[in-house]
């Protein structure tokens, strides 16, 4: 679970071999400066692997002013029950109380509020921490807030965007379902309010819905891209992957927040940098560790642009604000100066030969662990990706993309606890396809297949984002309607005979409903075996209606 990076000089991580040479030879050195050494723990959301936490490691292992020990550990922010937050909390004070922390990073929202909710055991690590989050949260003397000001960042962004592209058209603003994302959409609005820019936003989409909406786009457009970490099919991605697909396939630039994503050729913008982020987090907790007190402006985002990608679309670099970073400027010196540069690689030619002798031993030993490198990394990926295969495969079905029984079941018993705890209702239909097997028998599997596509697809359609649809087994789907009762549940249900009545005619296909609420002190396979007796006595009764537990069937006439 951890990764511990040293800071002596330079940066030496202990996962990664390293010559018994050169730690003998830093053994001394490590020795002497260990009293000058800062400890500080990192909390992050998510796994190493990301841009965002690579480039705040590399932010805490560049502080120049001293040595660092960087201690991080990551927690799961979409998926981590109570329980586990506990489990992860106690691991935490086993592994790092009495160690000597000097502060702690917390490297998002989800990592401040763990540690708010068990404030009495982080003190006992250290009480000196520093927040990277979008919450108001209460903070202690020995505490600090570096809250991103998104808002101001977007509305900052797009109207450098107006400046370069002034016969703007079109906005596109790509995103995640997220509140972040939200404010991004009022921000912008804002700045076009009361121009013709017409703004239109992507939220959920799957890949090729978005490549299309993008190829589409006229020249005259603009698009800001935000995170977005899946698609509606369930599939998951790296942000930084689906912004360079974007940039691939647009005409027009693209703006965003993220200096992650400058690598992929967007415009760039009032950027978020996770390597700045991390060194005005560690301006604060040395204010804090030192001085007790916060005694300097502390940054969270740069107006960064990438030259060479503005270049590509002919927008003019004056315009940009002053004091604005620009990355991949032609190289210009070299040009006016080649007699200079010239004399500058004799120079470093006639050196290099000083140290042939010592550059053929490293390089036969590095050829070495570059061969070993090579293999372990190829091992990981060929890993990464049989395991993304396989947690796809446990989790959806093939066919429809939607949840399997076996992703479907722990949804359910979740239900059962939100009623248990919070008396949240909920309400179980179990829906199965009137006479499949005729179909099947008479118009053929690949036709069985697209009606069950079909139908999945329409109930999908006819409830809420909130609510659940799995496909439990052949022509069976379970639908979960959250925070509904028996009466909302009895005009949704009606509505889904209705509409896939109507919908799907060649050949016809209906479908009967199950149904009965979740009650507290039962399990929800008590609810289960109830809506399957519904729905049985619906299939012995002429079957296209909908009938819940101890109550008359609902007529669709």
């Amino acid at each position: 679970m951890e990764l511990i990076s040293v800071r002596i000089g330079y940066s030496i991580k202990w996962h990664q071999p390293l010559s018994v040479i050169l730690l003998l030879g830093l053994g001394v050195l490590a020795a002497s400066q260990a009293q000058a050494q800062l400890r500080v723990l990192a909390v992050h959301s998510y796994e190493s692997h990301l841009p965002w936490v690579e480039g705040f490691t590399n932010g805490v292992l560049d502080w120049p002013q001293q040595d660092v020990v960087l201690f991080n550990e990551y927690l799961d922010a979409e998926r981590l029950s109570h329980q586990s937050q506990d489990s992860f909390v106690e691991y935490l004070l086993e592994r790092y109380e009495g160690q000597g922390i000097d502060f702690i990073l917390l490297n998002s929202s989800a990592a401040s509020l763990l540690v708010k909710d068990h404030e009495e055991v982080f003190n006992r690590i250290s009480e000196i921490r520093v927040h990277y989050s979008m919450l108001d949260i209460p903070l202690a003397e020995t505490e600090a807030l570096i809250s991103p000001d998104f808002g101001a960042s977007v509305q900052q962004t797009m109207q450098v965007a107006h400046t370069l592209q002034p016969e703007l058209t079109n906005v596109l603003i790509i995103e995640g379902p997220t509140f972040v994302d939200r404010e991004i959409d009022d921000s912008i609005r804002q700045v076009f309010e009361g121009s013709s820019v017409q703004v239109e936003v992507m939220r959920r989409f799957t890949l090729e819905e978005m490549e299309s909406a993008v190829l589409s786009l006229p020249s005259s457009s603009a698009i800001f891209m935000s995170l977005v970490f899946s698609d509606t099919k369930g599939n998951q991605y790296v942000p930084k992957q689906v912004a360079r697909r974007v940039v691939e396939l647009s005409s027009a630039p693209v703006y965003t927040l993220y200096s992650s994503f400058m690598e992929t050729g967007a415009i760039g913008g009032y950027l978020f940098d996770s390597e700045l982020v991390a060194q005005t987090m560690m301006n604060a907790g040395i204010d804090l560790l030192e001085d007790a007190r916060l005694s300097r402006e502390y940054r969270a985002e740069v107006p960064m642009f990438d030259a060479s990608a503005m270049k590509s679309f002919r927008l003019d670099p004056s315009r940009l604000p002053a004091g604005a970073l620009m990355l991949n400027e032609p190289k210009s010196l070299v040009e006016k100066y080649p007699k200079l540069f010239e004399l500058l690689f004799v120079a470093l030619a006639t050196a290099l030969v000083l140290f042939i002798a010592w550059l053929l031993y490293q390089r036969w030993y590095n050829l070495q662990l570059k061969q070993k490198n090579i293999l372990l990394n190829r091992l990981k990926s060929e890993l990464t990706i049989a395991n993304e295969r396989l947690q796809e495969l446990a989790l959806y079905d093939s066919l429809t993309g939607l949840l399997n029984r076996q992703a479907a079941e722990p949804m359910l018993q979740e239900a059962i606890s939100r009623l248990r705890r919070y008396h949240t209702p909920a309400v179980l239909l179990i829906v199965d396809i009137d006479d499949f097997k005729q179909v099947n028998d008479k118009f053929g599997h690949d036709v069985g297949d697209k009606a069950i596509v079909g139908v999945s697809n329409a109930l999908v359609k006819g409830v809420r984002d909130s609510d659940m649809v799995a496909r439990w087994g052949g022509e069976e789907f379970v639908v979960l309607l959250s925070n509904t009762e028996l009466e909302g549940a009895a005009a949704v249900a009606k509505s889904l005979c209705r509409t896939i009545e109507q919908a799907l005619v060649e050949p016809r296909i209906t479908i009967s409903i199950g149904g009965a609420p979740l009650k507290n002190g039962e399990t929800w396979e008590h609810a289960f075996k109830q809506a399957d007796e519904a729905l049985y006595q619906v299939k012995s009764t002429g079957k296209n209606n909908v009938k819940f537990a101890s109550t008359k069937s609902f007529s669709m006439g």
